[in-house]
């Protein structure tokens, strides 16, 4: 398992190659869901195997937008992941524990996810960011979940239902109070 956290100067080019290669494959597997090639699921499948793969786990500090969104992907892929098999459990009956067992790791992660969020707003300051409640297909997400916008890395897009990641938008006065079509709007209204 690697951990580039203890970045130093010949660290760096290291982790632009492998940011670099991870943004490639995400675009890679994002082009396959909008051709039809893959279903959300497949997608959260193969993004999460991926995520496994490359052997890199979170990283402690977030030094760099690249690292945040890293973290934010890997906590949501986990969360989704999490939140399919306790699903899966519900349907085919088994046991009560294993559902809740699923569920509440599935929560973890979107409380995780968010205090990525939280951090990576941070980071950039709250600068050149902002967010808006999206419409949903599903009344559970309608009016709760909003879509986070870097205006100025528009492949970035993030995701929350979180109180306190709202407070924190509204509070610095980057929250637009108007619901708007997701840019990513197939996807988040995909069921898996």
């Amino acid at each position: 398992m690697h951990s580039y956290d203890d970045d130093s100067m010949t660290m760096e080019p290291i982790c632009d190659k492998w940011f670099q290669h991870f943004m490639e494959r995400r675009s890679a597997l994002i082009r396959a869901y909008e051709r039809g090639d893959l279903n959300k699921k497949e997608f959260l499948q193969t993004n999460l195997k991926d995520m496994h793969s490359s052997n890199v786990r979170p990283f402690f500090l977030i030094d760099r937008l690249e690292k945040g969104i890293f973290n934010y992907q890997y906590y949501n892929a986990l969360a989704k992941s999490y939140r399919m098999e306790a699903r899966r459990v519900k349907r085919m009956q088994k046991s009560n524990r294993e559902y809740c067992r699923s569920l509440s790791l599935a929560e973890k992660y979107y409380g995780k996810k968010d205090d990525t969020i939280l951090e990576i707003l941070d980071f950039v300051d709250y600068k050149n960011v902002y967010g808006y409640f999206v419409h949903c297909d599903g009344k559970k997400l309608q009016d709760r979940l909003f879509e986070i916008v870097f205006i100025e890395y528009p492949e970035y897009i993030l995701h929350s239902t979180s109180k306190r990641v709202y407070e924190a938008l509204v509070d610095r006065g980057v929250f637009m109070e108007e619901k708007k079509r997701s840019k990513i709007d197939t996807y988040i209204n995909d069921r898996y």
